[in-house]
């Protein structure tokens, strides 16, 4: 008698997309009469996304964002540039509470910037007792999760960004992001765990903030 296991359910990957388009700091745009055409790549634009998909489950992203000048009433942008950014840890939100000591309390921004000042004091590099630059960061980032919250102010950040606008259509340029994370992807299966975390460093981006344009979220 055969036993019928059922198969584990994928992991679920938040997803956002975003317009306008928001460029990575930092990083030049290619020219109009630079960019080329792939006519080789012969999928649409919801088979693309879907392989995106996948690819960000096998980097274990729990969230990702992709940013485009894409909007229902622009489906083929003159614009074709296409920024992926996407977490691969989930965010702690709500570890200022521990880190200033309002458990169950809800402060004000006074208080949390009282509170804030006095840490800082204590583990500021400048600190040449008790300095500790790794824990100065962490209680700024406590600062400003704990100004957001109270403020109503919603931030989604991601740790990495990557943009490609190489070429004409929107469609391959987002496939040239899949791809280009998924031959990064092939360091770590090879083993190189160390050299896999050193070229995607490479991608870290600051956090973006949401609001601006519109967003549509699938899980």
């Amino acid at each position: 008698m055969k036993k019928h296991v059922k198969p584990a359910e994928e992991p679920s990957v938040q997803f956002q997309e975003t317009t306008p388009l928001r460029w990575p700091d930092g990083q030049e745009r290619t020219r109009i009469q630079d960019r080329s055409e792939k006519h080789i790549w012969k999928r649409t634009l919801r088979q693309y996304l879907e392989l995106l998909d996948n690819e960000m489950k096998r980097m274990k992203a729990v969230e990702y964002m992709i940013s485009t000048n894409r909007s229902p009433e622009d489906p083929d942008p003159r614009d074709p540039g296409v920024a992926v950014y996407f977490s691969r840890k989930a965010l702690d939100n709500y570890g200022w509470q521990e880190a200033f000591g309002f458990i169950g309390v809800v402060p004000t921004a006074d208080q949390i910037n009282k509170a804030y000042r006095t840490l800082a004091a204590k583990w500021s590099p400048d600190n040449q007792q008790t300095g500790d630059p790794a824990r100065f960061r962490a209680i700024t980032e406590h600062r400003n999760r704990a100004l957001d919250w109270v403020n109503k102010v919603h931030r989604r950040e991601h740790e990495y960004g990557i943009a490609c606008d190489a070429f004409t259509e929107l469609r391959w340029n987002l496939h040239s992001i899949t791809m280009t994370l998924g031959k990064l992807r092939q360091i770590q299966e090879l083993g190189c765990s160390v050299m896999f975390e050193q070229a995607l460093s490479a991608f870290t981006k600051k956090a973006l903030t949401t609001g601006a344009g519109n967003a549509t979220t699938r899980t």
